[in-house]
């Protein structure tokens, strides 16, 4: 198993590679062509919309200063649109799968079936991650999964080639992708291994300092994440929120078995309703196509114990990837699903299901492989395939649903809102579950001049209460410097409380409501004072005008 020079011929056997990304690009966008841009989770996505409408892309609370630089190319191409979260979120899922491929083909050159594989698996097989298909909220996921492996590409493009320039280009993404995501820590340490792997000792000698320092880089940037969390854990500890203590250490192997579990076993486990759609069998057409082109030129001679050995190892390569991918998720206790744990091992996965598909067909007849590795193939991408489908068919899209309709109803009430106004929302049902989801909702389509509260939501980043004399409203003290806000006092003539009844619908209260208690002596509560004839700018309506 080599990372540098390739045998003669090598170059012959595995091109086109262009051809190859082309058709790994068009399994991704018949994968993910399907997605809405309207698969809410209901937290994070009008924070997301208000924090790029501010150029703001630092998750203060969570130690993560660069957390939503995947999302900007969505919000440059299409400000104040749903579809640029959908192309960019399937654009990373699918830059995934082009970066596996091209990393199993710079260390085992010779096996050009293998990297296509594990590049379109990487892309199809997710079978249990539900959340791939919330398209707003999880590009930070999809992005910082390909960011990690681009930073390793690009470091054993850097080793092969000799190249420092590369080399900083390694560290640059790998320092951005790290301070977005910690969890990617471990996969990017993963790449110094995989730097010295198969190298001769000269080279071996000449990539030590590198992949030393590549170590030292990553436990500088853990370093990074870890501290500030233990010494300010009252403000900095989101990622330790929910769970009350750190899982033993048998509890991990334990939760690490059953992450593989759900990432494995529906292998044996497939809906033949789902494998019914058009989709999937195009998916399929376009996997056999780009497996012809992949391996136009290999030559199919008996494949020994050596040969075997190195697939073999490439697939122990794939599994550690995927356990190494786990386990950030699985130290705490918080985290007991494969929801939001499938994004990073995806390429391990991938490539552990190619390297035992392609020692399996290493038993059939030289002519016959390529017949087995794409028969085999193609059963893993229908399934993949059929089960993202099904999970955008089961979506529930209530959520942006009724989200945007509470928003549509308040701003036919109230167009526009005088500055320095709380919009208060007494609502029945359980469409925003933070409150500081509806105030980024509040604060982004009236352009600051108001904000939000939702009695009786979690008060998680943001906490109002009432007093005598008005109500406060206060944001995490970690978020108010980085995003310029800070606590603010609304007099009772600055509040328009709105209320919603079972039915959704929301209607303005002209009178104090009783479950906020009584006005104090000489308040006065005037709502309709505070609404404007002028609304917001059109582009801000946009999200709620249309799910487009």
């Amino acid at each position: 198993m080599s990372a540098t020079a390739e045998r003669p011929g090598a170059s012959s056997r595995t091109r086109p590679v262009g051809a190859a990304i082309a058709a790994l690009a068009a399994l991704g966008v018949s994968t993910f062509s399907f997605l809405r841009p309207t698969n809410f989770r209901g937290y994070d996505e009008w924070l997301i919309f208000w924090m790029l409408s501010r150029r703001l892309i630092s998750f203060p609370y969570a130690n993560r200063p660069f957390g939503l630089v995947w999302h900007v190319p969505a919000w440059m191409l299409a400000p104040d649109r749903l579809w640029g979260f959908q192309l960019v979120h399937a654009f990373w899922l699918t830059v995934v799968g082009v970066l596996a491929f091209l990393i199993v083909r710079r260390l085992l050159p010779g096996h050009p079936d293998l990297a296509f594989l594990g590049g379109a698996l990487a892309i199809a097989w997710m079978p249990s991650e539900e959340t791939r298909i919330a398209t707003v909220q999880m590009i930070q996921y999809s992005g910082c999964t390909a960011g990690a492996l681009l930073a390793t590409w690009l470091l054993l493009e850097a080793g092969h080639r000799r190249s420092r320039v590369l080399l900083l280009a390694a560290a640059t993404v790998a320092t951005i992708t790290a301070l977005s995501f910690e969890a990617t820590l471990p996969v990017l340490g993963m790449g110094a291994g995989l730097l010295l792997l198969g190298s001769t000792r000269a080279e071996a000698r000449r990539r030590l300092p590198w992949a030393a320092g590549w170590l030292v880089l990553t436990a500088a940037l853990g370093l990074r994440a870890i501290l500030p969390v233990v010494t300010h854990l009252e403000s900095l500890g989101y990622q330790l929120g929910g769970s009350s203590s750190l899982r033993p250490a048998r509890g991990v192997l334990r939760h690490t078995g059953i992450q593989l579990r759900y990432h494995l076993h529906p292998l044996t486990d497939f809906r033949v309703a789902e494998l019914a759609e058009p989709a999937v069998w195009l998916a399929v057409v376009l996997f056999v196509a780009g497996l012809v082109v992949a391996t136009r030129g290999q030559r199919e001679e008996p494949r020994g114990a050596p040969a075997r050995g190195a697939i073999a190892l490439a697939g122990l390569l794939g599994l550690g990837h995927a356990v190494l991918a786990y386990l950030p998720f699985l130290l705490t206790r918080g985290v007991r699903g494969p929801v939001r744990t499938e994004f990073l091992s995806a390429a391990g996965i991938g490539v552990l299901i190619a390297a035992v598909v392609v020692l399996v067909a290493s038993l059939a007849p030289p002519r016959a492989r390529l017949v087995v590795v794409a028969t085999l193939g193609a059963w893993v991408v229908a399934g993949g395939t059929g089960r993202t489908i099904a999970m955008q068919r089961e979506w529930d899209a209530s959520l942006y649903a009724n989200q945007r309709s509470t928003l549509q109803q308040i701003g036919a009430m109230a167009p526009g809102l005088q500055p320095h106004t709380l919009v208060i929302l007494m609502q029945s049902g359980h469409t925003w579950f933070y409150s500081f989801t509806f105030s980024k909702a509040v604060e982004y389509l009236y352009a600051d001049a108001a904000r939000g509260w939702a009695p009786g939501a979690d008060p998680f980043l943001l906490e109002a209460r009432l007093e005598p004399d008005a109500v406060w409203w206060e944001p995490d003290i970690a978020t108010r410097r980085p995003w310029r806000q800070d606590v603010e006092r609304y007099r009772h003539e600055e509040v328009v409380v709105f209320g919603e009844d079972d039915a959704g619908r929301v209607r303005m209260l002209d009178t104090w409501p009783a479950d906020l208690g009584p006005l104090p002596p000489g308040a006065r509560y005037a709502p309709r004072s505070r609404i404007r004839a002028e609304g917001p700018a059109p582009t801000q309506l946009a999200i709620v005008s249309a799910p487009r």
